[in-house]
């Protein structure tokens, strides 16, 4: 992800420490969500590029808002729940 504001730090263990979230968010995304799941939280949240509103994803992408909306909240959640085991196996 070379464009990321919300990993932005000072210090060098705080640059390896980010480097380390975005690697581990990198994973977890690609064995969890699918294609789409990923464009849309990469768009929306500025994992590559300037973070997009839903409305801006949707043109971007050819679907309406609320099916930004539901593919959304169904990638948070897979994510989530991924997260969820991997705390469990630690």
């Amino acid at each position: 992800f070379p464009y990321t504001t919300l990993f932005r730090s000072e210090s060098v263990f705080e640059q390896a420490e980010a480097n380390i979230m975005r690697q581990n968010l990198e994973k977890i995304m690609q064995e969890t969500l699918t294609k789409r799941e990923k464009d849309v939280i990469t768009m929306r949240y500025g994992l590559s590029c300037p973070p997009l509103t839903q409305l801006e994803t949707a043109k971007k992408m050819g679907i309406s808002r609320s099916y930004i909306s539901r593919i959304e909240t169904k990638a948070l959640s897979k994510m989530r729940v991924k997260l969820e085991k991997l705390d469990r196996s630690e």
